[in-house]
């Protein structure tokens, strides 16, 4: 077998701006609930994390465009119905928010050990806040993150009751607007 003859020396090196670099967690290959997951599935849910910032996805768009990447025959692309019922098969990974967005579930425990919100504006901890922010989350609703550095002033219109029996998803979490107290499910369902 010949390979074909490639100039190494001169291959420049990838051009990769801020913003587009991601972590991803190279344990999803051990854990079962990935595993189990139908291919197609496991593949969006990869993209997912290499689109999200701070946990939140635009998820039309984000389907739109990978239904078009990925499949030359329309009859075969994802709709949403399909994604959060394989996404959420085996282990609750996304949630659909009161205002449209996508909601990745383990995104901040890719991205990080750390379990403090900071109010530094570098790194993780800004896109997060400022996801939370965006979309009525508070952060202490956010899978990984148990405290929030005292300096992070955003959300002291925010209170919210992580008591639930489900800690580790905003689902069936309670929070606090200005003026409302809901469960995140009456949210979803339209509950007054």
């Amino acid at each position: 077998m010949e390979y074909s003859k490639v100039n190494y020396t001169s291959t420049p090196p990838l051009t990769i701006e801020s913003g587009e670099r991601r972590v991803n967690w190279s344990g999803r290959w051990k854990a079962g609930w990935y595993l189990r997951m139908n291919p197609i599935a496991r593949n969006f849910y990869d993209y997912l994390v290499d689109q999200c910032y701070g946990s939140e996805i635009d998820g039309d768009d984000t389907l739109d465009y990978f239904n078009m990447i990925s499949f030359q025959d329309e009859k075969k692309h994802l709709t949403e119905e399909i994604v959060f019922q394989r996404l959420n098969e085996k282990r609750h990974t996304i949630t659909k928010l009161p205002n449209g967005k996508w909601w990745l579930e383990d995104f901040w425990v890719i991205q990080t050990d750390v379990t403090e919100l900071k109010s530094v504006t570098k790194g993780k901890h800004s896109p997060m806040r400022k996801a939370c922010y965006r979309n009525g989350v508070h952060p202490l609703l956010v899978r990984g993150i148990k405290t929030i550095e005292k300096d992070v002033t955003e959300f002291v219109d925010f209170e919210c009751d992580t008591s639930s029996t489900n800690n580790n998803s905003i689902s069936n979490k309670t929070y606090k607007g200005k003026d409302n107290i809901k469960t995140f499910d009456d949210i979803l369902n339209d509950k007054d």
